[in-house]
């Protein structure tokens, strides 16, 4: 069974932009698009993030689906009063037969959590360290938030990548007299 995860990168900017008419007729295409490559089932599980399944007669087919799906979204999108291209970024997973549908998702989740952190927002097979990555993500901006609401003289902006480390920008937020500012204190 192939489960993926697919997210339309700038859709808010499309709506904001453009509105909601052309936002709608660019979600319609999307989902014209996608019935073309012979995925079973495709939902809308966000404003911008559609999930899709589609059964397998062989692990070996759901790369080949996934290419399909990205040359179907790849040609630019004409809707009433404009052109636009969009980029998508995806993440999916082959499960096996008796898979727990909360863990699949979940993985095809966190395999597009990392497909769109690349450049060029490829599309990702679920790895195990992509589970690791969102597990460290979520416990080092828990441990940050908690550190952040003990320690109100710093601000902390953590800069994420693969979790090995964090990089925070503390700033001293201490008030200044107006003698201290003009003498550079």
């Amino acid at each position: 069974m192939l489960i993926a995860k697919l997210d339309v990168a700038g859709f808010h900017d499309i709506n904001s932009g453009y509105g909601f008419d052309v936002g709608d007729q660019v979600l319609v295409q999307i989902a014209e698009r996608i019935g073309t490559t012979g995925v079973g089932v495709v939902g809308r599980i966000d404003s911008n993030e559609f999930a899709l399944v589609k059964p397998l007669a062989s692990s070996d087919e759901g790369p080949e689906i996934i290419k399909r799906l990205i040359s179907a979204l790849s040609a630019t999108f004409v809707v009433s009063g404009a052109t636009i291209t969009i980029r998508f970024a995806t993440g999916f997973v082959i499960a096996e037969a008796g898979f727990d549908t909360r863990l699949v998702l979940g993985r095809a989740g966190a395999a597009l959590r990392r497909s769109k952190s690349s450049p060029s927002r490829e599309a990702c097979e679920f790895r195990a360290e992509d589970e690791i990555q969102s597990r460290n993500r979520i416990r080092l901006t828990n441990e940050m938030q908690r550190w952040r609401t003990t320690s109100s003289d710093f601000s902390i902006s953590p800069k994420l990548g693969a979790v090995v480390g964090a990089e925070a920008l503390l700033r001293w937020g201490r008030a200044r007299t107006p003698a201290q500012t003009k003498n550079g204190l």
